[in-house]
Parts: structure tokens; sequence; C-alpha cells
């Protein structure tokens, strides 16, 4: 009931044909491409094919023959194949989307037995190509990444905690050249125009270069009610700040477990 079969365009026979085709070529070669919806249809019918090979009796031969087009796909799959997954009991096929094919937009992927031929070659190529240009690892590069994503909120934590201490200051800067304003030094009356003209300009230039100071301090009104709205807004940024510091330093502890592991980061890059 409600089981349906992906068509793939094709009658009954000629779909199991075509699935035939592509695991006796999978069994001949160990990787193939093909389009990811096939990839995943058929291997199924790609992991039968080495429990049946590692029975190696008259009913495995019989079944096998079945399958396959060409006996020497049926020879290999009994005497490579099946000892090589002897150990194993399942999750002997991979599946990696590659590419989206330009005409029709499709998704491809390749299909491989794990331990093939090719992927020994490529993991030797990667390791001697690492060697020789002396690139850095997989797990050295996304360490490296992590440790400056940390660097990164530490330092905006510093920054927002330097801004709450420096921030008052210019209101206190702004009250003293107020003072100097209002209250003037005692000067004749002859003078008395001038001396308020420099004053003033004084009082401007000591503001500006308070402010050029305090110049990664934001140039905000500093009453009671701003100060509170910004120390609680600044508050909430850091506490935001160190919960992605401690996710990101859970993330590091989880890497460093990892670090021994020889599959960690295989990425395989056919085109």
């Amino acid at each position: 009931h409600k089981f349906k079969v992906k068509q793939f365009s094709r009658r009954k026979k000629h779909r199991d044909a075509m699935f035939r085709n592509l695991v006796q070529e999978l069994v001949l070669h160990e990787r193939i491409y093909t389009t990811y919806t096939k990839a995943m249809y058929m291997r199924p019918l790609a992991e039968f094919v080495i429990n049946k090979a590692k029975g190696d009796t008259r009913k495995a031969h019989h079944h096998l023959g079945k399958i396959f087009y060409k006996r020497d796909a049926k020879l290999k799959a009994m005497r490579e194949l099946a000892p090589r997954f002897k150990d194993q009991n399942g999750g002997y096929v991979r599946v990696v989307k590659s590419h989206i094919r330009r005409g029709d937009k499709a998704q491809m992927a390749y299909i491989e037995y794990i331990g093939n031929s090719i992927e020994i070659f490529e993991e030797e190529n990667r390791i001697r190509e690492q060697e020789t240009k002396n690139l850095p690892s997989f797990w050295e590069w996304e360490m490296k990444i992590l440790e400056q994503e940390r660097e990164f909120y530490e330092n905006e934590i510093m920054r927002l905690t330097g801004q709450t201490t420096e921030a008052p200051q210019i209101e206190d800067t702004q009250e003293e050249a107020d003072d100097q304003v209002d209250h003037p030094k005692e000067e004749t009356k002859d003078d008395e125009t001038q001396t308020t003209q420099k004053e003033s300009v004084k009082a401007e230039d000591l503001y500006t270069q308070n402010l050029v100071k305090n110049a990664s301090s934001p140039i905000v009104d500093m009453s009671g009610s701003t100060l509170s709205q910004l120390s609680v807004s600044v508050a909430n940024q850091i506490k935001h700040l160190e919960k992605n510091i401690n996710r990101v330093e859970m993330d590091i502890e989880l890497h460093i477990k990892e670090k021994d592991n020889k599959n960690y980061g295989r990425h395989f890059e056919p085109f």
C-alpha cells in the first residue's frame, strides 16, 4: 500500500536492465558517475551483490549470475570485493554529490566501493602534495578558523567593556568646557568682547580634542535615560558574545578529539 517506485521514464524490464548494467560497471571499475537519484536507487543492489558474494556457495553463484551479464564481474565480486568486506556487515558503498549537469541541471554524483584503488591513489597524492607544498591539513585549517573566531569574539567583548568605561569621559569633558564658558576669568571692560570670543573658541577646541581622543566610543547624549539604555544594550551584546565563545570552545574540544581520525575532512574533487 502506498509503495511507489520511481519509473525513470522506463518500463520495468528496461529499468531492471539499467540497474544491472550500472551495478556491473560499478563492480568492474569500483567507481562510476551517474545522477544522484540513480546512484541512491542502485545502492541497495550494489550492497546485495557483496552480501551474496560473501557466501561463495553454489546458490550465491546462481544469484550473481542472474544479476551480471559478464562473468568477469561475478568473479571480481567473489574474489576481490568479498574478502575486502569480510569484517563488515554493511556500508560497502559511498555516494558523493559532485556537480550539476549543464543541460538539464541534474544533480550528478559518483558511487564507489569503499577502499578502492582510485580512493587510495587520491589519498596518497593528497598527502604527497601536502608534504611538498607545506599545505596545512584540513584539521589544522579548521582549527585555525575556530581560533580566529574565538579571538574575534574576545576582542569584541574588550571593545564593548572599554566603551562603557570611556563613554562617561565625554560628559565630563563637555561639562568642563561648559564651566569654562559659564565662568570666565575676570577681564577689563574694554577687552570683554574679545575674551568671550577666545574662551568660546578654546572651549570648542578642548571639546573637539577630547572627542578625537575618544573616537572609539560613540558620540551620544549621556543623560540618565540614554546612559542606562546604552549599558543595558552593551550588557546584552556581551552576553551574546560570551555564548558564542562557549559554543566555539565546545567546537574546539570536539575538533581536538578528531585529530587522529584519518577520514576526517576527506573530500573528493574529481572535477
